[in-house]
């Protein structure tokens, strides 16, 4: 005898054997597909070096403050000479190529000389030894030879000379004043002495 299941029965057993399909070829086909490749990992750039800082500009070599040149110029002050205090005065002709010495050609007169009524005068030819100390401001020793009508002697000493800063003057005068002091020994027969203070203007033959 052929028993008949009832409808609601067939039905879920359909459906329960449509749902255990489903799901064992939804495994197979997953088992079968390759694997997704895995995301690509970016790499960061490498950071650009900064650009090198353009090289400094070579120093300058420091201005040289000493006026170089030939200096003329009259001076005036007291002079000692055959035992008696007089009135003396130079001429002064200073040449300077370098920063630490020059030469020198100067006049000098110490006075009226009582023994030939004349004058106690003389020509000296020496080197100066220059010192440098700060700007505008050099001392100098002396060394060389005064010839005279009567006495030739040795001549030695030392002075100071300080460029004058007087800017608002060299439109007229380019080349500067220089305030010299100045005092000389004389080895004559009966020692003669000189102190001058004066002015000489540079003729710049080297430019400052």
């Amino acid at each position: 005898m052929i028993r008949v299941m009832p409808a609601r029965r067939v039905i879920g057993r359909a459906i329960g054997i449509t749902f255990a399909m489903t799901i064992a070829f939804a495994a197979a086909v997953s088992a079968d597909e390759p694997p997704a490749p895995p995301a690509p990992v970016k790499v960061p750039e490498a950071a650009k070096p900064a650009p090198a800082p353009p090289p400094a500009p070579p120093a300058k070599p420091a201005e040289d403050w000493v006026r170089k040149g030939l200096y003329f110029g009259p001076a005036v002050g007291v002079a000692h000479a055959k035992g008696r205090d007089k009135f003396g005065y130079a001429l002064h002709v200073l040449y300077r190529p370098f920063r630490y010495g020059g030469m020198q050609l100067e006049y000098e007169n110490l006075g009226p000389d009582k023994d030939d009524n004349g004058a106690f005068d003389g020509l000296y030819l020496g080197l100066a030894p220059m010192l440098p100390l700060t700007e505008g401001l050099t001392l100098f020793l002396q060394g060389g030879y005064t010839f005279t009508a009567g006495d030739d002697a040795p001549t030695g000493g030392g002075g100071v000379l300080w460029d004058l800063p007087l800017d608002p003057v060299k439109k007229y005068l380019p080349g500067g004043l220089t305030l010299r002091g100045d005092y000389k020994y004389f080895d004559f027969d009966k020692a003669g002495h000189l102190a001058t203070i004066g002015l000489m203007y540079r003729f710049g033959f080297f430019s400052r």
